[in-house]
């Protein structure tokens, strides 16, 4: 047995089932624990959550359910069985959220690394179950991401620093948008792992490819870049076993690891060592690792001689089975479903030979030997690896069996990276073999110039990014007399954007040999105030969001005088918003002009009202998974029909519950400060 924290900052508690049944934990803080249940063949059968008060004892039933089981064949396009497959599942329905041994692909990571939580205290964990690993997403996604989700969505605070969750060599550093994915920072750790970080709206100005980082160095901050429904982190962690990638989920580590009392500064990181734990379990070691040592995945299920395959422990739902050979491209089963304590058998899955990719990789002077090819699919934050290798003497290599589209990144010392998709078929690949060559340039020329002001003086301090040329995540920060250097790069043309706490952000073009006069534009900035409606009072510590033209964002914290400053805004019309505990959302739309002096701008926040309740269908039962609003506060409610509000708006207001298609509406009348517990809604036409 589990207890996970709901409400409080405190370790995962632990505990064993007696003969009898009966488990029992003491010394629990006040506050609601989360009860799961992990038993072989067995999965848990509705959520268990209880109420923790002092000096009273909790009772909770727990019902587990037998799990399915799914057996089949894998053979090849001749109908000869095919040895040592590996097999996943990929949901495709209601499939319960405790994950089943046969949908991971690998153990939960732990063992020797010292882990830390990539945002600083309070623990962050997944809000809903919507934001947790394996959760529906649309698309080509890899099968082992249960419905979709390759990672957890955390932090979803606008400008929230993020840190290096542990010891590690950063392996990508994009400051341009990357797709889905954003700007995203990726960190390899020892052991074959790899942790992503996406979504960032800016990254620490001296991270590097190549660079080292400890747990728990600043890197970046949460944004809302590419794919992103709003401000959040989009954390992930894969393993790399036998030359393909796997997804783990995170969850498991983000529960025990250390978290930081106070963020870092991606301004001035430093090493973290010695920072103040909020909390961290003694000694404590995620479910499936072994302490003292490098976490090893547990290995997937495989064919046996004559193909066949069975898959004990697995949860009731849709799926479709996954097949993966060294020798053969990935196939996938006809879809199938899962009963409780049933076996599900027949299921045959056919991989076929797919296509071979080789080729060559040269540059100026000719074949390069070493020469790193890695194979993706998938894109953003699924992107994944299945192939990679390296380019021999005479600078050729040869990739394994692969199919559909497939991106090939090529990469070499000293010079460029090059990246091509490709769809391979077997139509387009006649003899089941693709060439491809690559011809990459040699990173030795320079850019350098000068940066000035409006008023044509040095500016110091500003950002010269590449965002796009032959040669990519390059930047420098000016100096006293406004100038830049970015030497490594390609002979050739080069846009690059220059940002300043000061003046606007712009792009200009440059070109390596040549000195470049670059100057920067005048913007607005505001001078937001944030106070109490009801006491006039100073509110300080508060995050302001703004969004203005062409999808700017920019978010600030106010200070002791309750002001946060806003800089270097384009002229245009900018919303502010701002979330409170306690409070209503606060809005504001205020155009800005150019100028140089901050426009001062006042922003009253009213205190809100707190709604709970349940909602159920024409014959009382309860309805989960129904969207609750009321203004500008909404959830959805939980798998027991029930939901809770926060900082609700006060007066007339409306409540509207709306599940495929049903919506009912209910008129309250809140004051502030008001809480409402028991609010029962009907939904007529909703299914529970």
């Amino acid at each position: 047995m589990r207890l996970v924290p709901l409400d409080v900052d405190h370790a995962v508690r632990t505990a064993t089932v007696d003969g009898d049944g009966r488990f029992e934990v003491d010394a629990l803080p006040r506050g609601r624990w989360r009860v799961e249940a992990q038993a072989p063949g067995w999965f848990q059968d509705g959520a268990g959550e209880v109420a923790v008060a002092p000096g009273r004892a909790a009772e909770l039933e727990v019902a587990l359910a037998r799990a399915g089981t799914v057996t089949g064949v894998v053979v090849d396009d001749t109908g000869a069985p095919v040895a040592h497959a590996s097999l996943v599942l990929r949901g495709q329905g209601a499939v319960a959220a405790v994950p089943s041994a046969a949908l991971a692909s690998g153990a939960r990571p732990g063992g020797a690394l010292r882990w830390v939580h990539p945002l600083a205290a309070p623990r962050a964990l997944p809000r809903r179950p919507f934001n947790r690993f394996g959760a529906p997403r649309s698309g080509a996604r890899p099968a082992d991401c249960g419905r979709g989700h390759c990672g957890v969505d955390l932090g979803f605070v606008r400008g929230a620093t993020v840190h290096a969750a542990a010891d590690g060599v950063v392996a990508r550093a994009y400051t341009e948008l990357r797709g889905e994915a954003g700007r995203y920072v990726a960190i390899d750790h020892p052991g074959g792992l790899r942790s992503f970080y996406m979504h960032l709206q800016d990254l620490r100005p001296d991270l590097e490819v190549g660079q080292r980082v400890r747990a728990g160095e600043p890197i970046g901050t949460v944004g809302a870049t590419g794919d992103a429904n709003g401000p959040h982190l989009h954390f992930a962690l894969t393993q790399e076993r036998d030359g393909r990638t796997w997804y783990l989920d995170p969850e498991p580590i983000l529960r025990e690891a250390v978290v930081l009392a106070s963020p870092g500064s991606i301004d001035a990181p430093g090493p973290r060592t010695g920072a103040t734990v909020v909390a961290s379990p003694r000694g404590a070691t995620p479910a499936g690792a072994t302490a003292g040592a490098t976490a090893t995945p547990a290995p997937a299920p495989t064919t046996d001689a004559e193909g066949r395959f069975r898959l004990d422990g697995v949860l009731p739902g849709d799926y479709v089975a996954v097949a993966f050979h060294d020798r053969l491209a990935p196939g996938t089963s006809e879809p199938l479903r899962v009963r409780a304590g049933a076996t599900t058998d027949g299921v045959s899955i056919t991989l076929s030979p797919g296509v071979v990719v080789h080729g060559r990789v040269r540059g100026p002077a000719g074949a390069i030997a070493g020469a790193r090819v890695v194979a993706d699919e998938g894109s953003g934050e699924t992107r994944h690896k299945v192939a990679s290798t390296f380019t021999d003497a005479t600078g050729e290599f040869t990739l394994r069996a692969l199919a559909g589209t497939i991106t090939v990144e090529v990469t070499a010392p000293g010079h460029g990276a090059v990246e091509r998709t490709l769809a391979l078929t077997a139509a387009t690949s006649p003899g089941g073999r693709h060439q491809e060559d690559f011809d990459l340039t040699v990173e030795d020329g320079r850019l350098w110039g000068v940066v000035l002001d409006p008023d044509d003086l040095p500016a110091a301090g500003v950002e010269v990014r590449v965002v796009d040329g032959p040669t990519r995540r390059r930047s420098a920060i000016t100096d006293g007399q406004g100038r830049f250097l970015i030497d490594r790069v390609a002979d050739g043309r080069y846009v690059v954007e220059l940002s300043s706490a000061a003046q606007l952000t712009r792009r200009a073009t440059v070109h390596t040999g040549a000195s470049e006069t670059l100057r920067l534009e005048q913007g607005g900035s505001l001078a937001v105030q944030l106070r109490d409606v009801h006491t006039a009072g100073v509110l300080a510590g508060l995050r302001v969001d703004a969004s203005g033209p062409d999808g700017r964002a920019l978010s600030r914290a106010t200070g002791a005088d309750g002001v946060a400053i806003l800089p270097a805004l384009v002229p245009g019309r900018w919303r502010l918003r701002v979330r409170a505990p306690g409070y209503v959302v606060g809005e504001l739309v205020v155009d800005v002009a150019p100028s140089r002096y901050p426009r001062d701008v006042r922003l009253e926040l009213a205190r809100g009202a707190t709604l709970a309740g349940v909602v159920r269908d024409r014959y009382g039962e309860r309805v989960a998974d129904v969207a609750i609003t009321v203004g500008t506060a909404s959830t959805h409610s939980d798998h027991d029909g029930e939901f809770h509000l926060l900082d609700v708006p006060t007066g007339a207001v409306v409540l509207t519950a709306e599940r495929a298609g049903a919506r009912a509406e209910r008129p309250l009348e809140l004051r502030p400060g008001d809480e409402l517990l028991h609010v029962d809604v009907e939904l007529p036409d909703a299914t529970p």
